[in-house]
């Protein structure tokens, strides 16, 4: 939290809004290398290609989302004219984002998003 606070204060002098999503993302990224350490520590090791493997499916995930929200973004403000036509435009796209992503995880078989599908169908097969 004190290198949030630290990084905050001396990023959004120059990069004004900018500089205060770059610090809380470097600060959350320092606190994902922190919470892995310690981790480490506790538990036994990762196995280090199934979090990279993990990653790279969110991450392409997220690229693929981001352009197609994007570009509807970019369509949505163009053609809506009044505030209550933009909200619901953008509600739209972020429930296409989810769907979407969602979607994607499923058809790379990600396992983070296969995980709630198995416990749902343990939960389904003990009623």
């Amino acid at each position: 939290m004190l290198l949030h606070l630290g990084l905050s204060a001396l990023l959004i002098i120059s990069r004004q809004h900018g500089g205060l999503a770059l610090a809380t993302s470097l600060a959350a990224y320092f606190n994902l290398v922190g919470l892995r350490v310690r981790l480490r520590q506790h538990l036994a090791p990762m196995q280090g290609r199934s979090v990279l493997h993990s990653a790279l499916r969110a991450l392409g995930g997220s690229v693929i989302i981001a352009m197609l929200t994007g570009r509807w973004g970019e369509v949505a403000l163009q053609i809506s004219t009044s505030g209550t036509l933009r909200a619901l435009a953008l509600g739209s796209i972020v429930l296409e984002g989810i769907v979407c992503y969602s979607g994607l995880m499923l058809l790379w078989r990600s396992e983070d998003a296969m995980f709630p599908l198995e416990m749902g169908r343990r939960w389904w097969r003990r009623r």
